[in-house]
């Protein structure tokens, strides 16, 4: 079978399958090998697709919405998942790291509407409830910054702080070359200016500041801490500069920080 037949009868298509690949790591099968038969109303189609094409005893990152706060009390007390997390805002909604057994018993509840594939730091950014911050700090999050929600979360601090943010796409990477698809893997790349846009100083006279964080291979580090200092300069609750006197708030009347997600 050629890679391109593979993806002809597949619930999700060669793109997304990239995607999902690159939250889900070397577990995530391709289209034909599916380790089990997980079916479910509830379950999205990118969901269910992740279910079935990891190992029986990989832990899924689940968002599961409930019709009502019944369901809650009802799937905490099957005790199954790791990592929880639950709220009843904006909807009765639990995070949990699933195997495909566990997702099975949790859909078996009738209150549970809605499965989807949830990878990330945050465990309710698939829902925009952001209780500890769009970026959480590292204590309080359940999984490194994923890639789909950096750009959720990038969007969401533009229309939070516009004063402050502006996120640019500014085209694709040629990326790693995939050996299970056989193809280039390439990346979206954005742009992040964090400066005053409200200043008296024009964007163009700005001393402008450029640092790269890498969004490719292991390396999280630059990522993490880019995103979440984007979050905190833009609320105003970055530390001031170590080991001087200068504030951060007024230098961004006359600097603009580019973070580039490359």
């Amino acid at each position: 079978m050629s890679d391109d037949d593979r993806f002809d009868d597949a619930s999700i298509s060669r793109r997304r399958f990239f995607q999902l690949s690159a939250a889900a790591g070397a577990a995530l099968s391709m289209p034909g090998n599916a380790t089990a038969s997980a079916e479910d109303e509830a379950f999205a189609a990118e969901y269910q697709y992740v279910l079935n094409h990891t190992p029986a005893d990989h832990a899924v990152p689940t968002l599961v919405e409930f019709s009502g706060e019944t369901g809650l009390r009802a799937f905490e007390a099957l005790d199954v998942g790791e990592s929880i997390h639950t709220t009843t805002t904006p909807t009765a909604a639990a995070y949990a790291q699933l195997t495909t057994t566990e997702a099975q018993q949790v859909a078996d509840l009738p209150e549970a509407s809605n499965f989807q594939f949830s990878p990330g730091s945050n465990p309710f950014w698939r829902i925009g409830y952001y209780p500890l911050g769009i970026f959480p700090e590292p204590r309080r999050s359940v999984d490194y910054i994923g890639f789909e929600q950096l750009k959720d979360g990038l969007g969401v601090l533009e229309e939070r702080y516009p004063d402050r943010i502006n996120v640019k796409n500014v085209g694709r990477s040629p990326g790693h070359y995939n050996n299970a698809t056989a193809r280039p893997d390439p990346k979206g790349m954005y742009v992040v200016e964090l400066t005053n846009f409200d200043s008296e100083t024009a964007f163009e006279d700005k001393e402008k500041i450029f640092f790269s964080c890498s969004l490719h291979g292991l390396e999280m580090a630059s990522r993490e801490t880019g995103a979440r200092v984007l979050e905190n300069a833009a609320r105003s609750s970055e530390p001031d500069v170590a080991g001087s006197d200068a504030k951060l708030e007024p230098l961004l009347d006359d600097v603009v920080v580019i973070i580039g997600f490359t």
